[in-house]
């Protein structure tokens, strides 16, 4: 979706809880030098202790 312009509905659909949208959205605003917003979307996944959402924020700190 982030392809063909349609960030926007990423970031929303990401904060509504589509993981596979909150971690693309989280990725874009690293790349955008936004790691703070990036950590808060991707905050909810964390509190869960998921293992590959650490891994996620683990890379974009990394980045």
């Amino acid at each position: 979706m982030l392809e063909r312009g349609h960030a926007a509905v990423v970031g929303e659909l990401a904060g509504g809880g589509e993981w596979f949208c909150a971690r693309e959205w989280a990725r874009l605003l690293g790349e955008r030098d936004r790691q703070a917003e990036a950590l808060d979307v991707l905050a909810p996944y964390l509190a869960t202790g998921w293992w590959t959402a650490t891994e996620t924020a683990a890379g974009l700190l990394e980045d």
